[in-house]
């Protein structure tokens, strides 16, 4: 933030005036294990649904209601061939990535469980693990839930597996858990229950003018960003 308002004092205050949990790691709570701040979730849910919007509203939620029982049940079946404690591939192959920079590193012991922990090249950059407590003072072991680089180098040094260092919620059983709840089929229409109300008709449709507008509205700050993106392209 020093060198932020040496730059520019109208982008330091600007920061300053949202509390810095929302927008910085060293401040971010530990208890959601988890250190993404995008949407993306929510944006690839949009791209699903975007033909289905546009229609009835049962015919939409019918859509919407046959995609996500065809997703949970592929979700289901995704991982049947492994163990029940074994941890998911992609945390699997996220953990050996992270890994592949330990010779970085340097570690020295405290305690059996408790280590520091300084970069080759910058004496300057150390930080204190605690394998016993899942901590190392980098903050992303806390944040995300999975092992660091710092804390990677620890368990090599100890000859450790990384596996035994993974959470539950991180392994099939969980996911498994996630996706037990089934999405049943329903009849079509012609096996619905007939009711004594008249049919409910969609309002009458008045064409506006110019291209059918299909792309949600921005907020301020991605419209922000697109603008400097543009600008500089």
């Amino acid at each position: 933030m020093r060198s932020m308002r040496l730059i520019s004092d109208e982008a330091y205050l600007h920061m300053m005036k949202t509390s810095p949990r929302f927008w910085s790691k060293s401040h971010f709570k530990v208890t959601n294990k988890c250190d993404t701040l995008l949407n993306n979730m929510s944006e690839a849910f949009n791209s699903v649904i975007l033909e289905s919007r546009t229609k009835p509203l049962v015919t939409m939620l019918e859509e919407i209601r046959t995609y996500f029982m065809e997703r949970w049940a592929k979700n289901r079946m995704r991982f049947e061939n492994l163990p029940d404690d074994a941890v998911l591939p992609n945390i699997r192959k996220q953990v050996e990535k992270t890994s592949t920079y330990t010779n970085s590193w340097i570690v020295r012991m405290s305690d059996e469980h408790i280590f520091e922990v300084k970069h080759v090249q910058d004496p300057a950059d150390m930080f204190t693990v605690n394998l016993k407590d899942h901590i190392c003072s980098c903050r992303r072991w806390e944040l995300s839930g999975l092992p660091c680089v710092h804390a990677l180098s620890c368990m090599k040094s100890r000859n450790f597996r990384f596996e035994d260092f993974i959470p539950e919620y991180y392994r099939k059983s969980r996911y498994i858990a996630v996706y037990k709840p089934v999405i049943y089929p329903v009849n079509g229409s012609n096996l619905w229950a007939r009711t004594q109300y008249p049919n409910v008709h969609p309002p009458k449709f008045r064409k506006m003018p110019g291209r059918p507008k299909k792309k949600r509205n921005l907020e301020q700050g991605e419209l922000d960003g697109t603008d400097r993106k543009l600008r500089r392209t």
